[in-house]
């Protein structure tokens, strides 16, 4: 039986979610910022799923990027 998901994401479970907005929250964090980290990390989350078909479309083209290319500039875009 899967858990559900924490509202507002695709990929992220209730619990691991609640444990990030305790942890951001003991840091410091606002609102907005745990917002936009929940959606960066969701984001990267939902890269990772489709990582194969990322790096197959790669080889195709010649020029694309890797999916860990992909994933660490989303992961640069996370505002913390």
């Amino acid at each position: 039986m899967s858990k559900p998901l924490f509202p507002g994401t695709n990929n992220i479970k209730v619990d691991e979610g609640l444990v990030m907005i305790k942890v951001l929250k003991q840091e410091g964090c606002d609102a907005k910022q745990i917002v936009s980290f929940l959606e960066g990390i969701d984001d990267c989350l939902g890269l990772l799923k489709t990582a194969s078909i990322i790096n197959r479309f790669r080889g195709k083209r010649k020029i694309g990027k890797s999916a860990a290319d992909t994933i660490y500039e989303r992961m640069l875009q996370i505002h913390i």
